[in-house]
């Protein structure tokens, strides 16, 4: 009986903490906690590149980078450092095109709270051009 109760309570925990880099139902929380990011470039074309950086995000946690949110998913990760410092490279799915048209997309940073000072996750969405090839 015990083990029983133990093992539902660790479920319990699993279930509630969830994947910290998903979309929630009802879309993402505006919450940036100051965070902010800077993007090289605001337009690029399928299989180019962006240089990402941000800084004031939840330190030594990692930065899950989406292209419209679930439409497209994941396309990059990146280690924060203790300092809550990132920077690097972001690639446009060269065959991006077969979801999205050209014109106006995002890419959305996300990064799990910081149990220490209860803050919410972070979520900034970065706007850029699409354009044909």
């Amino acid at each position: 009986m015990y083990k029983r109760i133990l093992c539902g309570a660790v479920l319990a925990v699993a279930v509630a903490a969830g994947p910290a880099h998903a979309v929630p139902p009802g879309g993402p929380d505006p919450s940036h906690n100051g965070a902010k990011v800077t993007l090289s470039k605001r337009t690029v074309k399928p299989g180019g590149s962006i240089r990402v950086s941000g800084r004031k995000f939840p330190a030594s946690k990692s930065a899950t980078v989406k292209l419209d949110d679930d439409r497209v998913g994941i396309i990059a990760v990146f280690a924060i450092s203790s300092k809550g410092r990132f920077s690097g490279t972001v690639r446009i799915p060269r065959n991006v095109m077969r979801i999205l048209g050209p014109g106006r997309h995002w890419l959305r940073f996300l990064a799990p709270a910081s149990r220490v000072n209860g803050q919410s996750n972070t979520s900034i969405k970065k706007t850029f051009r699409l354009k044909r090839r």
